[in-house]
């Protein structure tokens, strides 16, 4: 396996949780305000990769389940 397919398969996930991160961001701001926003953000920013990492992760090892 080569760096190159390692990268290239990261890259669907991080445009992910990059977007997930955008809206979590905007959504504190409406929600928190101006003074809770960084704060809430960080948090679902957090909670969202933690979660996406998870459902990458047991997708793939079940499609490797399933393959073999």
């Amino acid at each position: 396996m080569t760096g190159k397919g390692a990268l290239g398969r990261m890259s669907l996930p991080y445009r992910i949780s990059t977007s997930t991160a955008f809206a979590g961001t905007t959504f504190a701001a409406v929600t928190a305000g101006v003074d809770g926003a960084w704060v809430v953000s960080t948090v679902l920013t957090v909670v969202a990769l933690l979660l996406l990492s998870l459902v990458v992760h047991g997708v793939g090892a079940a499609s490797k389940r399933q393959s073999t």
